[in-house]
């Protein structure tokens, strides 16, 4: 049997945004107009600009009418080069006195890191409570109670005309309790595939991977982005606070 030893260098970070921060499109925009036959509070048409690197439909959500009825709803249609072709009405609602507002979110998506120089994921640290077992002569054993949140860390070399480095850098920022956390996985260097995302949006979908590339997934919120000049080239590392315990995904 041979050792097999893996590098970092051809290793990835990738990150899941599940609609919020842009990494599956965003500057979509939609505008309703209601219908001129009939009660004309019911919305017959949606107008959309598409935006850009949308990888899969974004939602699309219509205000409640003002007054009573029913609330219309929609669907959007990429078109191939990643913008929004169409919005289509699936029911148009009633009770509208004035055209209502329409939200287009951001696409779920991937960020993804590459050309790492450093990672340490880290690991949450267990939380114990001591036992008394008596009947076993004065045994103590210990009790796992919760976890405490890790830290993990990503050395890289940051591009500043990449959105996805200023995205990041505002999300260490980030004041809002539960907006900045985040879903990670580390893709060894025994493969080359990058995870998907599932059809709901809200976690990675390996499926797709055929060459054995090995990830290790865990949850956290990103606590620092900073920048290092002194050497020949930029770095950054970027502090992450693990909030759950690690999972390994082989293939």
């Amino acid at each position: 049997m041979s050792n097999k030893y893996y590098t970092t260098k051809g290793s990835a970070l990738y990150v899941l945004d599940k609609g919020r921060w842009g990494a599956g499109g965003t500057g979509g925009t939609a505008t309703a107009t209601l219908g001129t036959t009939g009660s004309a509070d019911f919305v017959d048409s949606i107008s959309v600009t598409g935006g850009s690197g949308y990888t899969t439909p974004p939602e699309i959500t219509i205000a409640d009418p003002t007054s009573g009825g029913t609330t219309a709803t929609a669907h959007a249609v990429l078109a191939d080069d990643g913008t929004i072709d169409s919005v289509v009405i699936d029911e148009p609602g009633s009770g509208y006195t004035a055209a209502p507002d329409v939200t287009v979110s951001s696409g779920a998506g991937i960020w993804t890191f590459e050309c790492l120089t450093s990672m340490d994921p880290g690991s949450p640290t267990a939380n114990t409570v001591d036992i008394d077992v008596w009947c076993s002569g004065g045994l103590t054993l210990k009790k796992k109670t919760g976890f405490e949140a890790g830290e993990a860390s990503v050395t890289m070399y940051p591009q500043p005309d990449l959105a996805r480095d200023k995205r990041f850098f505002d999300l260490s920022k980030s004041l809002d309790a539960d907006g900045p956390e985040v879903t990670f996985a580390l893709g060894w260097s025994n493969g080359k595939q990058a995870p998907e995302v599932n059809t709901a949006g809200d976690d990675f979908d390996y499926s797709n991977i055929t060459d054995g590339r090995t990830f290790f997934q865990f949850d956290g919120w990103i606590s620092s982005f900073p920048f290092d000049f002194s050497g020949d080239l930029v770095e950054t590392q970027m502090g992450i606070v693990r909030t759950s315990m690690g999972k390994w995904v082989s293939n």
